[in-house]
């Protein structure tokens, strides 16, 4: 490993670890490592992007039926298909375009199966986009239960003057 080089993260592949190793140790010996990047000012500034870039990614399989399911049992047990964190309806809110959309979520991640495995039903929750990706922001990814203690404490701070 490089001296300059900090030490990996548990949830890294011995590939990212190389990689990421390798990528540090040439930012160190170029000496752009640890700098502050340069003073500008983002109202004046442009910002590159839009090149293509290829990457090859191993995906879980999804179930489609699955989700399909999760949806008409919210639809039949509530009559809406709304968060099970928030609440937010996207039918509600966004007229008929958001008629049954949702993001199905696993309680129980695919990742921690090396294997195909089955899912059931009550094993995924209905999320909203938001929820969903502050669910995934960082590992260990929060539960269901957890971010919705999160959103009511907020909102109880919100309420306290």
């Amino acid at each position: 490993m490089c001296p300059a080089a900090a030490t990996p993260t548990p949830t890294a592949t011995p590939a990212e670890t190389t990689l990421s190793d390798a990528g540090r140790g040439l930012m160190a010996v170029a000496g752009i490592m640890n700098k502050a990047p340069p003073a500008i000012d983002p109202e004046e500034a442009t910002f590159p992007e839009g090149a293509l870039i290829f990457r090859s990614h191993a995906l879980r399989e999804r179930n489609a039926s699955l989700a399909a399911h999760a949806r008409e049992r919210a639809k039949r047990d509530t009559g809406r298909i709304a968060c099970q964190v928030c609440g937010f309806d996207f039918e509600e809110t966004y007229g008929p375009s958001g008629n049954g959309f949702i993001e199905v979520h696993h309680a129980v991640p695919l990742s921690d199966d090396v294997v195909r495995r089955e899912t059931k039903l009550n094993e995924v929750v209905l999320l909203c986009s938001n929820c969903h990706r502050m669910i995934h922001r960082r590992r260990p990814w929060l539960r269901v239960d957890q971010l919705a203690s999160l959103l009511d404490k907020h909102a109880d701070d919100k309420a306290t003057p």
